[in-house]
């Protein structure tokens, strides 16, 4: 029995008061837990606001609009629906089409004045 395990009684009080030199487990908790909260605050803050971006990106997206306007039509909102469609314009874009279709299946057959008639007897 060559190992043992020396106890000194005689100055307990001694060994309490003096600092512990690993700079106490006890007091390396509350920090990293401190470190860790703001960390996870910080990761909630920047998912919060990514979604929010996100979000705001999509309102501005065609499909947005697309799913507004299906959705007005499901619901027979058509004061709704007519909000978000632009007569007009899907007119314009449509007889330039059709006037480009057009030129290209007659060809020479039709010139200019026939063109202008075309396009003068689309509404305005």
């Amino acid at each position: 029995m060559g190992n043992r395990i020396v106890v000194n009684l005689d100055a307990p009080q001694q060994n309490a008061r003096r600092p512990r030199a690993s700079g106490g487990t006890r007091r390396r908790w509350p920090r990293v837990l401190a470190i860790l909260g703001v960390v996870v605050l910080v990761l909630v803050v920047v998912v919060v606001v990514a979604g929010f971006v996100s979000w705001r990106y999509y309102q501005s997206t065609p499909t947005y609009t697309l799913a507004l306007m299906i959705d007005a039509a499901q619901r027979n909102d058509v004061a709704e629906f007519e909000k978000r469609i632009d007569d007009e314009a899907i007119a314009k874009n449509m007889v330039a089409g059709i006037s480009q279709k057009a030129a290209g299946r007659y060809g020479l057959a039709l010139n200019s004045s026939i063109r202008q008639q075309i396009d003068g007897a689309m509404p305005a």
